[in-house]
């Protein structure tokens, strides 16, 4: 079946995937039943040991940029350059059928070149798709509080936040669809039900940094992505203080240089899933030094692949 890349535009070739087969080579944004992917700037900046370090890792994004000759990354590394593609802002509005969008998952929606505008733009566009599912992740959530701060401030006296991502969407002056009725009704439901607002974290200090920021931040769902899990992490706190994650991925890391991933740190995350009745997906293990997504490899008690809840 013939696709167009969503990084370069290049037409190429999908290799059909027998059914049951996982896949190892899947791309991030085909787990969770994501069918698509809405990439809508290239480039980022290493934040974090979880992006990759001297002593091994690597950013999945960064290295999918660098295959494909992006110019945001320079000698296979991230540039430091991040472009915004406001063509693309428009592209949900043509799915009319209900489906799961992976956002940006070639970079960070948050990152620091991102103008709150574009942003906002965006949220304006996930409004008036109401039938679709939007997951955010982040490696920023502090930017992410710091764009709802804004927001507010932004707010006109008698518009309702809504209004003032509808107006954002004149971010993209060539596509008439976004100049239409189209928009999100000013009235309708804040935060947005049909975001999932996700932070990623790699170890027990990210997560309780992040997770503090991302909890200031107004949203009807969130989620965490625990992966690569570089070290134990203890997330029951956060559950206990009444702000829980909808749902939890947990991962080694998979890529080339990847660093040591003790089973037990992921056995324990889901064990705290289940004592707090979330949701939770294990992603991959290592089995005998390879990298494993077939669970029927996996121990029998980590074959922990709960369904979506969106």
């Amino acid at each position: 079946m013939a696709e167009r890349c969503c990084i370069c535009g290049r037409v190429f070739r999908r290799r059909r995937v027998p059914p049951g087969d996982l896949g190892k080579g899947a791309m991030m944004a085909d787990y969770f039943n994501a069918a698509r992917r809405w990439n809508l700037s290239h480039g980022c900046t290493r934040v974090s040991p979880g992006c990759g370090d001297r002593s091994g890792g690597g950013c999945w994004a960064e290295r999918m940029a660098n295959r494909h000759c992006d110019a945001s990354t320079r000698n296979g590394r991230w540039s430091g350059e991040v472009v915004l593609f406001p063509e693309r802002l428009s592209q949900p509005l043509h799915w009319r059928k209900p489906a799961v969008v992976a956002v940006q998952f070639m970079g960070d929606l948050f990152h620091e070149r991102v103008p709150f505008e574009f942003i906002a733009a965006v949220f304006g566009v996930m409004a008036a798709c109401q039938h679709l599912t939007f997951l955010l992740l982040t490696k920023r959530p502090e930017r992410m509080a710091r764009f709802h701060d804004w927001l507010e401030y932004q707010q006109p006296t008698g518009q309702s936040l809504l209004e003032c991502c509808s107006r954002a969407l004149q971010y993209d002056s060539e596509d008439g669809l976004l100049h239409r009725k189209r928009c999100a009704d000013p009235d309708g439901p804040w935060p947005l039900p049909n975001a999932w607002l996700g932070i990623s974290a790699e170890n027990q200090p990210t997560l309780e940094a992040r997770w503090d920021h991302l909890r200031q931040v107004p949203a009807a769902h969130y989620w965490l992505s625990i992966e690569p899990l570089l070290g134990p992490i203890d997330f029951s706190g956060d559950v206990g203080a009444g702000v829980a994650p909808a749902f939890v991925a947990v991962g080694p890391e998979t890529g080339p240089r990847r660093r040591p991933c003790d089973v037990a740190w992921i056995r324990s995350v889901v064990q705290q899933c289940r004592d707090a009745h979330v949701p939770a997906h294990v992603k991959a293990l290592e089995v005998e030094g390879i990298i494993s997504h077939d669970p029927r490899e996996w121990p029998q008690d980590l074959r922990v692949r709960d369904e979506v809840p969106w």
